[in-house]
């Protein structure tokens, strides 16, 4: 819930939130906080058997601005976020 998540930014002063549970990655930008989820690194949600893509991210942080490089299934990509 991004408006639970925003209430713990908030609290904490984060301009970057990571977050997980859901095991999808997700990435979201809103009000200068980008809110992160890597997703499932081995592609398993949890205790279920369903599975999905292997994801996990790296984020270069300098000043305001944030390199997200994503990781799904093996291919890499990268988007760049100034906060």
């Amino acid at each position: 819930d991004l408006k639970q998540l925003a209430s713990y930014a908030r609290r904490m002063r984060a301009n970057v939130l990571v977050h997980g549970h859901t095991h999808h990655l997700d990435i979201k930008e809103k009000d200068g906080v980008l809110y992160v989820n890597p997703g499932s690194a081995t592609g398993s949600y949890g205790g279920s058997s369903a599975e999905g893509p292997e994801t996990f991210l790296i984020l270069e942080i300098e000043g305001k601005r944030v390199k997200v490089k994503k990781f799904i299934n093996g291919e890499e990509t990268e988007e760049l976020y100034e906060l």
